[in-house]
């Protein structure tokens, strides 16, 4: 596996300078909204339901799911974001049903086999950069995601009108890495299909939304568009 502690540093400065909608909004994401929504309609209760946040970043998404009765592991690999999860986690009475994890997503997870109900990813798989890595985080979302449980994947798509106008290059049918001009973290753009092909051994895509809406990455507008996938553990 390739050292992650360069790219610890990178996003810790980028969530002190603000400039992706991750590092500022206090919201939960839409699209963890609606696969709360979908968790429910299939009959998942929160109450007795694991989930994993993978890339948590400030919490957001972590504390949303714990609010609304999961139990909820949340791994970052920036300290002081997980630090700060912890102390907002006691804040506000859900230390019992949130532990946030420094660590990265691409070694061994904390949590037994078939563990968890659900697996939430907003924008962390887009960054992982080795090929290797991928693989390895796909295997550990097979083993700990338990049968027909959820899996949430929202990245950039290609046609983002903001990752998208970068200079890019072709690593793979419908794959293109990128580099954030302003605060030098890489990315990997992908086609739908991509996508779909590297989770086909083990999971299906059960809900398929390409979103677009106007986001502000690093002070300006663009028309943002993102692949929403919820996939489900075969």
């Amino acid at each position: 596996m390739k050292s992650h502690q360069g790219a610890s540093s990178r996003w810790a400065a980028e969530y002190e300078s603000r400039g992706l909608p991750s590092s500022f909004r206090q919201e939960p994401s839409g699209a963890v909204l609606d696969l709360v929504q979908i968790a429910l309609e299939l009959g998942i209760n929160p109450q007795e339901c694991v989930a994993v946040d993978l890339g948590c970043g400030t919490g957001r998404n972590s504390l949303f799911l714990a609010g609304h009765g999961f139990t909820v592991y949340a791994i970052d690999l920036v300290a002081s974001l997980i630090d700060e999860l912890q102390s907002k986690a006691q804040a506000v009475g859900l230390q019992s049903r949130l532990q946030a994890i420094c660590g990265d997503v691409c070694e061994p997870w904390p949590l037994g086999a078939a563990a968890a109900g659900i697996a939430v990813d907003t924008f962390c798989y887009k960054h992982l950069m080795d090929a290797e890595d991928r693989a390895a985080y796909r295997r550990e979302l097979a083993r700990v995601v338990k049968q027909r449980g959820l899996y949430l994947l929202t990245l950039a798509s290609i046609e983002d009108g903001y990752y998208g106008s970068l200079p890019n290059q072709p690593i793979s049918t419908g794959m293109r890495v990128i580099q954030d001009p302003i605060n030098g973290i890489e990315s990997v753009l992908y086609e739908r299909t991509a996508v779909e092909e590297e989770f086909a051994p083990n999971f299906s895509v059960v809900r398929y939304v390409e979103k677009k809406k106007p986001g502000r990455m690093h002070g300006a507008e663009h028309a943002r568009v993102t692949h929403f996938f919820v996939m489900q553990r075969r």
